[in-house]
């Protein structure tokens, strides 16, 4: 049976910032897929996606969204993660470079 691979999802819209994070990654060493995703709607479309391919199955899905995302916030399509039947038991972390302190609590 081959290895399942951590499944990394990356929804980040600056080019900079994806860049800091994949050096970061390769610092850690780890085997991972990984699928960037420039913006929310993106990531809508990631799960509708996966809802009409059915479960990839990887060892498991971890998501890194950024706060403040174009078309759909991260804060919607977090909600939209949760709420779907494939990712809801999905590792989700937030990520922010604003001072706004509401945001960088995630409370909206």
């Amino acid at each position: 049976m081959p290895e399942k691979k951590l499944q990394l999802v990356i929804i980040e819209d600056d080019e900079d910032d994806f860049e800091s994070f994949i050096r970061v990654l390769k610092d850690c060493q780890i085997s991972y897929e990984m699928t960037w995703l420039k913006d929310g709607g993106e990531g809508i479309c990631f799960l509708e996606d996966l809802e009409n391919s059915g479960p990839s199955n990887p060892s498991k899905r971890i998501f890194f969204l950024d706060v403040n995302l174009p078309k759909i916030s991260g804060f919607e399509l977090l909600k939209a993660i949760k709420d779907h039947p494939i990712t809801k038991k999905d590792y989700v972390f937030m990520l922010t470079g604003s001072k706004n302190q509401r945001e960088r609590d995630c409370r909206k």
